[in-house]
């Protein structure tokens, strides 16, 4: 992507005008663009799938939670990630090179109570502390697929930023929360 002009010429702007009178040395400066970084779960138990990320999906144990990959209702494509009862999953993504970013998702939560929710939240130094961006619980659930999207500001386009989907209280075993096709894009 352009990012400026050096030597004969400076800003932004572009194209940009410039009055040759002599020999004259003019430099167009580019940055790399960042790549879409996406997960569509076409595979079962594909836990390293998709493009962009630094690492593969990670499970952190807790009693009585599952996380899988599914083919029982999907959003696109054959498969999705499903979290059931306390469950937690991870991933990390290098996001130093975008300017802007979008994260956004598909989910669907079935049958919540008013003591069971499902939350995504993101981390900007590796896991170490979270912002919640989304909940799912017994207000707001959907029976079917529904699109959130965030805007990820400075603080999370780092080369540690990291997403999860957690589970939170003992949800009984036919509660769950499926996620399909995350994406950030710059």
């Amino acid at each position: 992507a352009f990012a400026n002009w050096s030597g004969a010429a400076s800003g932004t702007n572009n194209p940009t005008l410039l009055t040759i009178t002599g020999s004259t040395n003019l430099t167009a400066n580019f940055t790399a663009a960042a790549a879409n970084v996406t997960e569509y779960f076409d595979s079962y138990n594909n836990w390293n799938g998709g493009t962009g990320w630094s690492g593969s999906w990670t499970t952190v144990p807790h009693s009585g939670g599952t996380v899988s990959i599914s083919s029982e209702n999907p959003y696109q494509g054959p498969y999705h990630l499903r979290l059931a009862d306390y469950a937690e999953v991870q991933r990390d993504a290098n996001l130093s090179d975008f300017s802007t970013a979008t994260l956004s998702f598909y989910w669907t939560a079935t049958k919540l109570k008013s003591d069971e929710a499902f939350y995504a939240e993101i981390s900007a130094n590796g896991g170490s502390s979270w912002t919640r961006i989304f909940t799912a619980n017994s207000s707001n659930y959907q029976p079917s697929y529904a699109l959130f999207t965030y805007s990820l500001n400075s603080t999370y386009r780092v080369t540690g930023f990291k997403i999860r989907f957690i589970g939170i209280s003992k949800n009984d075993s036919s509660d769950y929360f499926d996620v399909d096709n995350i994406t950030i894009v710059p």
